[in-house]
């Protein structure tokens, strides 16, 4: 998941309607070679849960 800024999308690593699955969601891989579906509703919990920086506000949508 790329920023897109010229179409207005200037964020990254979030779903948007310009890649893949659009703002839906998209597909995960993880680091043991699954791949999980991750819709809209659970991606910052589970982007946190898979990172070390621990400085994001998780938000249920």
């Amino acid at each position: 998941m790329e920023p897109h800024a010229s179409q207005g999308w200037p964020r990254e690593n979030w779903p948007n309607p310009f890649d893949g699955h659009g703002k839906e969601g998209g597909d995960v891989v993880f680091a043991d070679g699954h791949v999980e579906w991750i819709g809209k509703a659970r991606w910052n919990y589970r982007y946190e849960m898979s990172e070390d920086e621990d400085n994001r506000v998780i938000t249920p949508f």
